[in-house]
């Protein structure tokens, strides 16, 4: 997908080139990037920490842990919440009339500390699966014993703490977002 998209926009801009304009064939940049950012999301997501999830001898000691959280995490915000964030822009350039939507300084800052939260939270689930896996399975064998050893172990305790930061991080990224999607076309040129 992150191909395809990438070829086409290529492909088109190469045209507008060839035909000597200047002008680009992204109308909506914000929308572009979250599309793009929506391949690659599920990508990784769905695909890459799905496909390493489900495997049968990984899932016998995976299943239930925080890898599962970070798959979910992940899985759902690069298959859903990136292409419903593209959808609202256009929605909001539509609505408004505005040509070309551009990147505004909160349009940047959104999208750098959404995706760099939830990639942050990914890796620090991840980090914490690890531990309950290696700790609360291989080693302990699943007893209730190995559960309490694999939850107070240091590794956990400190992925938690920076799942809870990235989380933090994610949410300010998302009150840039709200700022944004609400103050545009108050500050565009309107073509109606």
């Amino acid at each position: 997908m992150i191909y395809c998209v990438m070829y086409d926009w290529g492909k088109q801009q190469g045209r507008e080139a060839a035909s000597g304009s200047t002008k680009s064939v992204v109308n909506n940049q914000p929308a572009f990037v979250w599309f793009w950012m929506n391949a690659f999301g599920n990508f990784l997501g769905a695909g890459v920490w799905g496909f390493f999830h489900t495997l049968p001898q990984v899932n016998l000691y995976t299943h239930g842990t925080q890898f599962t959280s970070a798959h979910g995490h992940l899985a759902f915000f690069g298959a859903y919440a990136t292409i419903l964030i593209g959808m609202m822009y256009i929605a909001v350039q539509g609505t408004n009339g505005i040509k070309v939507l551009k990147h505004t300084l909160s349009s940047i800052l959104a999208l750098s500390m959404i995706v760099g939260g939830v990639m942050g939270m990914t890796m620090a689930l991840t980090i914490a699966g690890y531990v309950q896996v290696l700790v609360s399975r291989a080693q302990m064998g699943a007893t209730w014993a190995g559960f309490f050893d694999g939850q107070n172990g240091m590794w956990f305790a400190q992925a938690m703490d920076w799942r809870l930061v990235m989380g933090f991080v994610t949410f300010a990224g998302f009150l840039f977002l709200a700022k944004d999607l609400l103050s545009t076309g108050k500050s565009q040129v309107h073509t109606r």
